[in-house]
């Protein structure tokens, strides 16, 4: 490499693992390019799946530290075969350059605000590229962050670039010092696109004449509110009845033969039903596909709500309780514009569901708002995937 006409050729080369490479495409990814993804729990790694999908499509390698066990578990679960570990209990610079040491990443990826100052200043020290992707800020955490900006604006001063989750995010990580932040859409999105299990109408035990009316994720102390809207809609419309905990699937079949109606388990269909428990796991986003309307629960007693989008993707119209703080954005957009229904108990989701069959263009209407939604914040991993090769590159 002495010769002057060799190093003019060798310009752009670069050394990654102890080897040459003059360009990403000479690389061999599969043994080489390292990815590191980093979450706080199952929830992060939820919203990582996507975009740690897609990059291990195109053949790079992920390592993964979660800082809670059971976010642990699931990302083992979700990629068997990848290095996952436990981030540790304190931010710890000696276990961050020793996971860099033995792994090799070529860039730190971070899901929504994981702002640990070893973490993120380490790994900037050793060379990396470090992310943020699904950035958000919630209302609570941002009016602490910004009353302590000076001390939060040098940590994401050491962050490349942060993808927040929605434009108010973006705008939240400019106050608090941010420089380089970006709205590509939201990976939480992505994860409600994904292809259902096709499951039929016919397969459940209904026909295609029915009103079909499913009431998702429902929480043990939702159980009463449910049980009095079922009781006040039989005859009205077929109900798909899918707890959050399998366990609450006994006690709802008990109480509604007592309420005498026909009741079937999804995994021991016996003929059709008046009402049909989902006792499976995996299953309820093919439910939703094929239902006339929904409830979404953890919203009628103090939970915090759950995935709205599943049953808002396939233009279903859908109800949810007042206690939706867990997906309050999601909630306000389609609020703002009059597509989501917000019921107090369990007699104003009767009359709900009264009107929606009643005004049956609701779904047309539903479905314009649902596609610009989707638009808008869906294909993230997509686009944020590109935009980080792009920068590494």
């Amino acid at each position: 490499m002495q010769d002057a006409s060799i190093r003019k050729k060798i310009g752009n080369i670069r050394l990654i693992e102890g080897k040459f490479y003059r360009d990403w495409k000479d690389l061999n990814f599969e043994n080489s390019m390292k990815i590191w993804f980093h979450a706080a729990s199952v929830g992060e790694i939820g919203a990582l799946k996507p975009l740690i999908k897609r990059f291990m499509e195109e053949g790079f390698e992920p390592v993964i530290t979660v800082y809670t066990r059971s976010g642990v578990r699931h990302a083992g679960e979700a990629f068997p075969g990848i290095t996952v570990r436990k981030y540790p209990f304190l931010d710890n610079p000696f276990f961050v350059r020793k996971w860099i040491k033995n792994h090799h990443p070529v860039a730190l990826i971070i899901a929504e605000t994981e702002l640990w100052p070893f973490l993120i200043g380490t790994a900037k020290a050793a060379g990396l590229r470090v992310f943020i992707v699904n950035g958000r800020i919630s209302d609570r955490t941002f009016r602490t962050y910004y009353s302590l900006r000076w001390f939060f604006s040098r940590i994401l001063d050491r962050v490349d670039r942060i993808y927040a989750k929605s434009d108010k995010h973006r705008r939240r990580f400019i106050l608090l010092g941010a420089g380089d932040v970006k709205f590509l859409g939201d990976l939480k999105v992505d994860s409600v696109m994904t292809p259902v299990k096709e499951i039929s109408r016919y397969e459940l035990g209904f026909s295609s004449d029915d009103n079909i009316l499913t009431f998702g994720s429902i929480r043990s102390r939702e159980i009463p509110h449910v049980l009095d809207a079922v009781r006040r809609l039989k005859g009205l419309v077929k109900m798909v009845i899918a707890p959050r905990h399998l366990k609450n699937a006994k006690t709802l079949m008990e109480e509604l033969k007592q309420a005498g109606f026909s009741v079937s388990l999804r995994s021991k269909l016996e003929g059709p039903s008046d009402i049909v428990i989902l006792d499976t796991m995996g299953e309820l986003r093919s439910i939703y596909r094929i239902s006339d309307m929904a409830f979404v629960g953890g919203t009628l007693e103090n939970y915090g709500g759950h995935n709205v989008l599943e049953p808002l993707f396939f233009s279903i119209p859908t109800m949810v309780g007042k206690f939706h703080w867990n997906v309050k954005e999601q909630v306000d957009y389609f609020k703002r514009r009059k597509a989501i229904f917000i019921v107090e108990d369990s007699q104003e989701l009767v009359e709900t569901v009264r009107f929606i069959l009643k005004n049956p263009t609701i779904r047309r209407y539903i479905n314009e708002i649902s596609r610009k939604y989707f638009s808008t914040y869906g294909n993230a991993s997509g686009r944020i995937y590109r935009d980080i090769l792009n920068y590494i590159e």
